[in-house]
């Protein structure tokens, strides 16, 4: 195929972008293939893995990106160590990138494999979720059965999204278990002083 000019971009939002990216995309980064999960692309993000610093420092070059009339925006992009923690960082283009941490699925991946802050990261969206209802759900007047709706189609989803994906453990199902108890309590307006026990309030 021989080799043509493009002078005029392509508006944002045209039919032809995505293909458009995707091939510039397969052709930056024909080199750089390599069996997953080494190399990943999505959409218009590029995940590249390498046991070595220097290595990955070399793929994501910014000269590679100039070749083709890109750059590479070293605000957007880190990096996470999956091993023990060493110094320093990896640079491109006199730039540092940041160690990061990343999220998927409502899943927080840390680099040690932690499930305690990943646990934490499922608590806090549903308690997020939670305190923008608080209005209905603490409200004395309001049915059971709206409190009940509410709670089903609002807060749960927010709680499980993803969950097909997550390593459970012990204290992750117990972490989830306090905060489901202490939302019901708070709906039906129970303190320890009405003696009222977790089979009761899941009746």
């Amino acid at each position: 195929m021989l080799p043509f000019a493009i002078n005029v971009g392509v508006h944002q939002g045209s039919a032809l972008y995505p293909l458009l990216f995707i091939l510039c995309m397969d052709t930056i980064s024909a080199d750089l293939h390599s069996p997953h999960p080494w190399s990943l692309l999505f959409a218009n993000d590029v995940f590249l893995a390498n046991e070595q610093h220097a290595e990955l420092e070399e793929e994501t070059q910014k000269n590679r990106l100039c070749k083709y009339g890109l750059h590479l925006g070293t605000k957007k992009t880190g990096y996470m160590e999956c091993s023990l923690q060493t110094g320093g960082t990896i640079y491109v283009g006199g730039a540092d990138l940041k160690k990061v941490q990343f999220k998927y699925l409502g899943s927080v991946i840390y680099s040690d494999d932690e499930s305690l802050p990943t646990a934490r990261a499922h608590i806090n969206a549903p308690c997020t979720k939670w305190h923008q209802v608080t209005g209905v759900m603490c409200n004395h007047r309001m049915p059971l059965r709206l409190k009940s709706k509410i709670y089903k189609t609002v807060v749960c989803p927010v709680a499980l999204y993803g969950s097909e994906s997550w390593p459970v453990t012990a204290k992750h199902e117990q972490a989830l278990h306090i905060m489901e108890m202490r939302m019901l309590h708070w709906s039906l307006r129970l303190t320890r002083l009405n003696h009222a026990t977790n089979e009761d309030v899941c009746r």
